[in-house]
């Protein structure tokens, strides 16, 4: 597992339940691309990483193209977050990942494995 998987993980594990944050957001403090934060979390999604408190840089859901399922939506509802029309309300819920506490250095330079 490369240094910036590892980052980016630990930063989604440290989202407080109840908040959300932006692809964006973690890719700016990671000073990556919004598609390396997504790429990361489409294939972690495990039970230990809250994968469902990343959204999109307007609040949209990610939906699950293949098979249609509102899991996302489900679990964010569950932690009382409220979801209208697939979206949440960012000035609400959402969290600046520079501010979470997740013992991550950003701005670190990445080096692509070998």
């Amino acid at each position: 597992m490369s240094q910036m998987t590892r980052d980016v993980l630990q930063i989604v594990r440290s989202i407080p339940e109840g908040r959300v944050t932006t692809y964006g957001s973690i890719a700016r403090f990671l000073h990556i691309s919004p598609r390396n934060v997504a790429f990361v979390l489409a294939g972690s999604k495990g039970k230990d990483i809250p994968w469902h408190r990343v959204v999109s840089a307007q609040g949209w859901l990610n939906r699950d193209r293949k098979i249609g399922d509102r899991k996302q939506e489900r679990r964010l509802k569950k932690e009382g977050i409220f979801v209208e029309n697939q979206k949440v309300d960012l000035d609400r819920y959402g969290v600046e990942a520079k501010t979470l506490n997740s013992g991550v250095n950003g701005g670190q330079i990445y080096k692509k494995p070998q």
